[in-house]
């Protein structure tokens, strides 16, 4: 099992630039400057495989091995894993025309500080309530129990303001 209480210090998008600037120590990396958005999109990859496999573990070896998959919750999904390496879930919408990424959306474990991170980023984007928030995490990623998931951070959410910045709306308003 991965410990990986050291994420739960940064927001997502400061841990996605973490992890890429880590990622350039490399010996490999030919990268230089600004992080680019395939650097980015690595370090998102990186960042969901830790999280699938501190909770999903099990079911990576079962799926990797070919072999059923006994918890009946992700079973019914359908899982299998993809080119990166991450589990991913199918169902009725693998006969559309959508992308890849919308018909085989990656599954995410619920009550994990990831998950949590992920849906805020997304209430911070499109600043809605939850029904908002579930459409636009659903099109990427799958959460179990992602209502309840949703509705808890949906609650505990408070939009980052300055304290000069609440003085000026409590005046003026």
């Amino acid at each position: 099992m991965i410990n990986c209480n050291i994420f739960r210090k940064y927001s997502y998008s400061k841990l996605r630039r973490i992890i890429t600037l880590c990622l350039r120590f490399r010996p490999t990396n030919t990268y230089r400057r600004e992080l680019c958005i395939k650097e980015l999109d690595e370090a998102k990859i990186r960042i969901i495989k830790i999280t699938q496999i501190s909770r999903f573990s099990q079911e990576l070896k079962r799926l990797a091995a070919k072999q059923p998959i006994n918890r009946n919750n992700i079973a019914a999904l359908n899982p299998f894993i993809d080119e990166n390496g991450l589990i991913c879930v199918s169902g009725r919408l693998r006969r559309s025309k959508l992308a890849f990424t919308q018909k085989y959306p990656i599954l995410l474990p619920n009550r994990h500080f990831m998950t949590d991170l992920i849906i805020k980023k997304t209430q911070e984007q499109h600043h809605a309530g939850i029904q908002m928030t579930l459409y636009a995490t659903r099109q990427r990623v799958w959460i179990l129990d992602d209502r309840n998931q949703t509705r808890k951070c949906d609650h505990a959410y408070v939009p980052d303001s300055t304290p000069i910045q609440l003085i000026i709306k409590w005046v003026i308003y």
